[in-house]
């Protein structure tokens, strides 16, 4: 148990810090680096890592979800 009584969010967790999403990521990191970088890639790279801290940044200030 991750430590908090919600189970969904203690499966989410756990599977982040299980040795099965650890040979995902390496799997992962093989295939990449069969490529040479392109700007584009760079880019998308940079956007997504971009997304993701704007989604813990309004997480961490409980900002409300918008729905479209």
């Amino acid at each position: 148990m991750v430590g908090t009584k919600n189970a969904i969010f203690n499966a989410w967790a756990e599977f982040y810090a299980s040795g099965d999403y650890w040979v995902r990521v390496e799997a992962i990191l093989r295939t990449l680096d069969k490529y040479d970088v392109t700007p584009e890639m760079e880019r998308a790279f940079r956007d997504s890592v971009n997304f993701e801290i704007m989604f813990w940044e309004a997480s961490l200030k409980k900002d409300p979800t918008i729905l479209y």
